[in-house]
């Protein structure tokens, strides 16, 4: 007989400003090692009942009793709201080091990196364990979560749609994973909206407008049609029309790739995509299906013209929409109607015309304009600002309409209700194209589109579903006008911000390969010793240790020349500056008189020294950020820091705010350029021609980034807790 672990007495919350119970009298209990999936349709009370479970909210009545020194983890529906650390490896030891801190557990440096090393091999991330966070894709960053909680071996683990964002092979596994998980005594809260999903566990909860409609067996459940029917509504596969579907109506492409050929650095050697081509046809649903990370929304980001590709054409003699993967999270009005009307706003529409598009659009997705109008967006559930998102592109009335996985984080109806709504579109004339990981979506489409993960990209389209109803493909035709770009300077520069926060060269040179104290001690002699010499020819020494110093890290002589001639016209200033302003010494040597303007041997051997001091200053800061990653820069500041503990200074708080910044800075620029790709994309930032136009065109990111970065600071403190940091 199972001992009593969480016992759930009569719990009901409301969130402020909202006068309806997002959870209503909920009771239950659950034995120790049990495994229950929770059911239910979004905005049905399930996630909120998982952050109440796990103490990140307090219940307005009601009771949540838990066994005493046990140890609770959650994995959150978004991804990025969960990760820590900046680097794979750090965010996946993250916890397990609170664990030892707090004493909770015993924990040697060898057990952490044994458990970090076995879990990301278990969710297939080994290979990035030195990976920048910020550059995994979502379905990655939803294992890493995965793996930063079950490191710590919580005794309850909760799951808000943990596996949503993965392609059917990684989410199998890591539901293999939770098995393994509930057999080694674990007790596992499974949220989900996939019936194999919670089928996998030995008791459903399903709930409903925030309260418990059933509890019980899962052979109960299935006894149930009716009940079933109401959760997860009719199959998609009742809804293709086999007469419709494979046929393609028009001899012309609305949209072409060219041999497109992109990477997201210059600098690399490896391409994403080479030589790629495709053509899109009009009144056609296509789907775009691939491996997490394999480039899916690369792809969709180079059609919607949000990424420029080395060479090759995007071709569209119509307009382009995109709805992005996390487009939800830049929702820009206060109120849901004036959001869905920003794109057509900017397209010149007013009055009853603008009207009737928003509702449309807004009845389309399955958020009635006369219920849903003037609710706040900030109030809606996950999947309601989903569905505004897509509202929001759907009035823009594109010719071409791009999805980023439209259906993730969406109960089963609403699912089938977006492939619906897709489906429509293509037979409203429409080119659509979509990303997913499920099969039964790609059955829906007309055409099938495969990426495989390999460098480069190799694309795949099913012959089967790519011939014109005349069945000769020397007819096709395709667009003759190139997409314009725009906006993607800033997007460009918001990208380099967060590269610039990149790890150096992991390779084994000299420098490379020393241990994070002696990295300091190289670089504060060298950078001290840049300041300190007075005379010509020690600093020209200290200049010759720096250049040998790059030699040994093996940084680029051609970049850091590029670097350095961005910072030189201040430096020239200065010495300009120095020029007009220092003071001759007595008795110098006069070389050249200019005016007012005297140049003497002093001034010009100070002007002279305060260059190589720059330079040499310049040269070994560089080189110590590309030759140290984030792990060693923490690891050797947290050495240096160590004689504080003597004196009862936090030095670990010290260096989780270094680490905060190393992930806060590229998670703002990140924030930024969701907000800005939303801009472009629903037309709010135009283009922008001279420099004080750019200037204007920035200004209206700063509300919503302000807005996304109180969230965004929120979400991190959750995930600090989450990973019991104290």
């Amino acid at each position: 007989m199972h001992m009593s672990f969480l016992n759930v007495f009569d719990l009901s919350f409301t969130y402020p400003d909202n006068n309806i119970h997002a959870v209503k009298n909920v009771s239950f209990d659950v034995q120790t090692g049990e495994y229950v999936a929770v059911l239910g349709a979004n905005g049905s009370g399930k996630s909120t009942l998982a952050r109440l479970l796990c103490g990140f909210l307090e219940p307005d009545s009601g009771k949540i009793e838990i066994e005493k020194n046990n140890l609770r983890g959650i994995v959150f529906q978004s991804p990025d709201d969960q990760i820590v650390a900046s680097i794979v490896e750090s965010d996946t030891a993250f916890g397990l080091e609170n664990l030892k801190l707090l004493l909770l557990l015993i924990l040697p440096e060898e057990e952490i990196d044994s458990r970090v090393t076995e879990r990301l091999e278990c969710v297939g991330l080994s290979h990035k364990k030195t990976s920048q966070t910020f550059a995994l894709s979502q379905g990655q960053k939803q294992k890493l979560a995965f793996a930063g909680i079950t490191a710590m071996k919580p005794s309850l683990l909760v799951l808000d749609e943990a596996v949503s964002m993965l392609d059917e092979k990684s989410r199998i596994e890591i539901l293999d994973l939770i098995d393994d998980t509930v057999k080694s005594g674990c007790t596992v809260i499974h949220i989900t909206h996939d019936l194999s999903e919670a089928c996998r566990a030995n008791r459903i909860i399903a709930m409903d407008d925030g309260s418990i409609i059933y509890d019980g067996s899962k052979d109960d459940f299935m006894k149930q049609p009716n009940l079933v029917k109401q959760l997860f509504g009719e199959p998609l596969s009742s809804f293709i029309d086999s007469e419709k579907n494979g046929v393609i109506k028009s001899e012309k492409a609305s949209f072409s790739l060219e041999n497109i050929c992109f990477s997201y650095s210059a600098d690399s050697p490896t391409k994403i995509f080479e030589n790629l081509s495709l053509n899109l046809f009009p009144g056609t649903l296509n789907a775009l299906m691939g491996p997490s990370g394999s480039g899916k929304s690369t792809l969709l980001e180079i059609a919607g013209a949000l990424l420029v590709p080395e060479s090759g054409q995007v071709l569209c003699d119509g307009t382009v929409s995109l709805v992005l993967q996390d487009s939800e999270r830049a929702l820009f009005e206060e109120f849901a109607a004036d959001d869905v009307a920003f794109g057509p706003r900017n397209q010149g529409l007013s009055g009853k015309v603008l009207v009737e598009r928003v509702r449309n659009s807004m009845d389309m997705v399955n958020l009635p304009f006369d219920e849903f109008a003037e609710r706040r967006t900030l109030a809606l559930s996950g999947g309601q600002k989903r569905k505004l998102a897509l509202a929001g592109i759907i009035a823009l009335d594109s010719d071409v309409i791009l999805f980023d996985e439209p259906t993730a984080a969406l109960d089963p109806q609403s699912r089938c209700h977006v492939m619906q709504i897709l489906r429509q579109l293509a037979d409203n004339g429409k080119t659509v194209l979509f990303s997913t990981h499920r099969k039964e979506e790609a059955e829906f489409a007309d055409s099938v589109i495969r990426l495989k993960d390999t460098n480069p990209v190799v694309l795949e389209q099913a012959e089967a579903f790519c011939k014109s109803e005349s069945d000769d493909s020397q007819k096709i035709s395709k667009p003759e006008k190139i997409q314009k770009h725009y906006g993607t300077e800033i997007l460009s520069f918001l990208r380099n911000c967060s590269n610039s926060f990149s790890s150096g060269s992991l390779l084994k040179y000299p420098v490379q390969s020393m241990n994070a104290i002696c990295k300091y001690l190289v670089f504060f002699a060298l950078f001290l010793a840049s300041f300190l010499t007075q005379k010509i020819a020690p600093a020209l020494m200290v200049l010759g240790c720096g250049f040998i110093y790059s030699v040994l890290a093996h940084y680029p002589l051609k970049k850091l020349m590029k670097s350095f001639l961005k910072i030189f016209p201040w430096i020239f200033l200065f010495f300009i500056f120095q020029m007009f302003f220092l003071p001759a010494k007595p008795n110098d040597t006069e070389l050249l008189k200019l005016g007012f303007v005297v140049i003497t041997q002093s001034k010009l051997e100070s002007g002279l020294l305060m260059f190589l001091h720059l330079l040499s200053a310049f040269i070994t800061i560089a080189v110590f950020v590309f030759s140290t990653s984030e792990t060693h820069i923490l690891e050797g500041l947290k050495s240096l820091l160590r004689p504080l503990e003597l004196c009862k200074i936090p030095v670990r708080h010290i260096v989780l705010v270094a680490g905060i910044v190393f992930r806060f800075v590229p998670m703002l620029a990140a924030e930024a350029s969701l907000i800005v790709k939303v801009q472009i994309i629903r037309g709010g930032l135009g283009e922008a021609k001279g420099f004080m136009a750019k200037i204007k065109s920035i200004f209206p990111l700063f509300v919503p980034l302000f807005l996304r970065t109180l969230r965004r600071a929120d979400s991190l403190a959750d995930a600090l807790t989450a990973r019991n940091y104290s």
